[in-house]
């Protein structure tokens, strides 16, 4: 399941996301698509109001919904198209007014080419009382690097190298840009690249558990998914830099140049540690920063 994050770009996204307004639907039953069936409690609830046709506006642009895209505990993300006919992806999540939504308040500060971009943005209220959404308009590209991951594998076929390199290039641009501001993204992963196989373009999205870091300053350790984990994250470091990134991403291109992880623990953070080792050997004292 993949679900998009994006950026803010300058004055004039931060000026149109203000002027956002509520949402209408051309149709007045509200019903859930037939993919909500398989879905759990907290997407249905998602998906309450919201089919293919519904219309969303946000500022003065109108968008169609055309198809669920993405889905995950938190929130979900729909293809949908503008009255000129561009194609946008809409991410729908559950506000939660004693927070701050990190993602939002990231993406209002970065402006990159290669990281998505948060066109403008909206609330809207729920069917439950002090139920609130908060909907991301961004750019839209049709494939995750995940997805293409699992289509290489289950052809059996090796990533073209070329491909590697655009991929990985384009990836390192963004995070160079990110870091440069002190920007640590904590969960680069595959699914979190977004990709048009037709032009190579690579952008990433999802900055839900992006942080500006501080030296000194204590941040959570259980962040970024296992298998793409620094090894100090899995030591549990509350103190650690934008280096975490740059594991993920080596690890990224092992997996897609092997076809697998170089990294699997079955089951747990210890299990996983001691693949790592396998691997890299044990640190020394020499190897201590």
């Amino acid at each position: 399941a993949r679900l998009l994050g994006v950026p803010a770009r300058g004055r004039s996204a931060r000026k149109a996301s203000g002027a956002a307004s509520g949402a209408s639907t051309q149709a007045s039953a509200q019903t859930i698509p037939a993919t909500a069936r398989w879905m759990g409690d907290n997407v249905r609830a998602l998906l309450e109001g919201a089919q293919e046709g519904t219309v969303w506006e946000c500022g003065a642009q109108q968008y169609v919904l055309e198809k669920v895209v993405g889905n995950g505990a938190f929130g979900i993300v729909w293809r949908a198209r503008s009255a000129d006919g561009e194609v946008v992806a809409i991410k729908k999540v559950l506000l939660d007014r004693r927070f701050h939504n990190r993602e939002l308040q990231m993406m209002q500060l970065v402006e990159h080419e290669h990281i998505i971009r948060l066109r403008c943005f909206f609330e809207k209220s729920g069917r439950r009382k002090d139920e609130t959404y908060l909907h991301l308009v961004m750019d839209y590209l049709p494939e995750t690097l995940r997805g293409l991951v699992l289509q290489h594998n289950k052809r059996r076929r090796r990533f073209d190298i070329g491909h590697v390199r655009a991929y990985l290039y384009q990836t390192f641009r963004a995070l160079e840009y990110l870091h440069s501001r002190s920007i640590c993204h904590r969960d680069i992963k595959p699914d979190n690249l977004l990709v048009d196989p037709s032009t190579l373009q690579c952008k990433l999205c999802d900055f839900g558990c992006s942080k500006t870091l501080v030296a000194g300053t204590p941040n959570v350790s259980y962040i970024c998914s296992r298998y793409y984990r620094a090894p100090e994250l899995l030591f549990g470091a509350s103190e650690y830099s934008v280096a975490v990134d740059v594991w993920s991403v080596g690890t990224i291109l092992v997996e897609l140049l092997l076809g697998h992880l170089p990294f699997q623990g079955q089951d747990s953070t210890q299990q996983h540690l001691v693949e790592i080792l396998k691997l890299l050997g044990t640190p020394s004292e020499a190897d201590a920063p």
